[in-house]
């Protein structure tokens, strides 16, 4: 029997056999995010995490952003709600750090509101409160070299987003917010889209994600000069809300913003060498018919500095539907751990949303069960000595992705890992 296929024929056994790969991917990312027990998981979908202390010398606690509200997560796998924001709004990023360097951590809390609102969330009397007035637009924490922080704001009342000029913020007599001294950087970027790492000769890199998902660092005494682009996009915005704008002749027009996860910046030794704890993304989504998308998962990257440039060191699997953030975590035993928050599940006609919080082994990016996290001080390193047994191994990695698609434009693929511990992920220069 001979067999024909015209032209619509074989594009259609092309498509099937595209999607059936990138179903299968993405089906076995979410079988490994629901294998491992999880630190936490509920029906909502997670948009913040955060790591810090109420008090100086107390333990490190990990705070959940979901909806309008703000928990901390206890080792039974129970929130305890600390925050809620006001009604009719809902919670969009969340950062953690020690704003008034009392020893205790404070929020920055991005909400939608109609319009884009920033509340500093601090401890005040025992409970977790905003510390001054909300601000109607974007604030940032950026770390500083001698441990401290530093507050940074950029208006939101503009005809497009982020196209307002950025400030150094500090308080005032009242313990309200005031702007300081303008900062020079290039506009269309988003104040959520630039950090700061140690450089040579006390000199900071600063570095910036572009729209794109490239990494890119820029020249800090002129920053819209790009020295060099990473070869591949690889960082994840899972975030997005929309806002009305105004069009360039007067008209309303209807706008998707989409945030980027916060990174992290990570000291790795004294001679200045750092690293960077990211959120990754596979290749973009194949998108059919408008409508019809296969997600494939999210993962979370560690990369080292280099003089131009940085390279992977470790990558986890692919797991989830989409990885939202990740911070480092001092466990009860006192290990340092990684700690993930992903969506497994969005809501649908006939299914909730689902999210969960996943420990990660630092060591190789594998998931880590939530008993193994939780354990205390003494217990804690007979048994993650062996983490290497017990944790989700790193070959299934390579089975969730087998069946995906390599294109040339693609982030690299575990089996390239290896091969690629030298060459610079951000080489391209400019």
């Amino acid at each position: 029997m001979k067999l024909c296929l015209g032209r619509a024929g074989l594009i259609m056994l092309l498509f099937s056999l595209f999607s059936c790969a990138h179903r299968d991917a993405a089906r076995d990312a979410l079988a490994l995010a629901q294998s491992v027990d999880a630190l936490w998981q509920g029906s909502v979908l997670i948009t913040g995490l955060g790591i810090g202390r109420d008090r100086p010398g107390e333990a490190e606690k990990i705070w959940v952003a979901a909806g309008r509200e703000v928990s901390s997560l206890g080792a039974g796998g129970n929130l305890e709600l600390e925050w809620t924001a006001p009604r009719f709004s809902r919670i969009l990023r969340m950062e953690v750090g020690d704003l008034n360097a009392d020893g205790s951590d404070e929020w920055l809390i991005l909400i939608d509101a109609g319009t884009p609102r920033s509340f500093v969330v601090g401890l005040d009397e025992g409970r977790r409160q905003p510390l001054c007035r909300p601000w109607n637009g974007y604030l940032r924490m950026v770390p500083k070299e001698d441990g401290g922080v530093t507050l940074y704001s950029q208006s939101s009342v503009t005809s497009r987003p982020f196209y307002g000029p950025v400030y150094e913020m500090a308080w005032d007599e009242d313990g309200q917010l005031k702007r300081g001294a303008a900062v020079s950087l290039p506009r269309g970027i988003a104040l959520y889209d630039y950090f700061v790492a140690p450089g040579a000769a006390a000199e900071p890199r600063v570095f910036s994600l572009e729209r794109t998902g490239h990494l890119a660092e820029r020249d800090p005494r002129s920053p819209a000069s790009r020295i060099w682009r990473s070869d591949h996009a690889f960082l994840a915005r899972p975030v997005e809300f929309e806002r009305d704008v105004r069009g360039y002749f007067g008209e309303q027009d209807e706008e998707r913003i989409r945030l980027s996860a916060p990174v992290h910046v990570l000291p790795a030794g004294s001679d200045g060498t750092f690293e960077l704890l990211t959120v990754g993304r596979p290749p973009p989504p194949t998108v059919v018919f408008e409508e019809l998308r296969f997600y494939e998962g999210g993962d979370v990257r560690l990369l080292a500095s280099q003089p131009r440039g940085v390279v992977e060191l470790r990558r986890s699997p692919l797991f989830g539907r989409q990885v939202v953030a990740v911070a480092p975590w001092t466990a009860p035993s006192g290990r340092r751990l990684w700690v993930a928050a992903v969506w497994t599940r969005v809501r649908t006609l006939f299914s909730k949303s689902e999210s969960r919080i996943l420990a990660l082994d630092p060591v190789n990016a594998d998931l880590l069960p939530a008993a193994l996290a939780w354990q205390s001080a003494g217990s804690g390193d007979s048994a993650l000595s062996t983490a290497d047994e017990v944790s989700v191994t790193s070959e299934q990695l390579e089975e969730s992705q087998a069946a995906v698609p390599v294109d040339a434009t693609d982030p690299p693929q575990p089996q390239e890992l290896q091969e690629q511990q030298e060459s610079p992920v951000g080489s391209t220069q400019e």
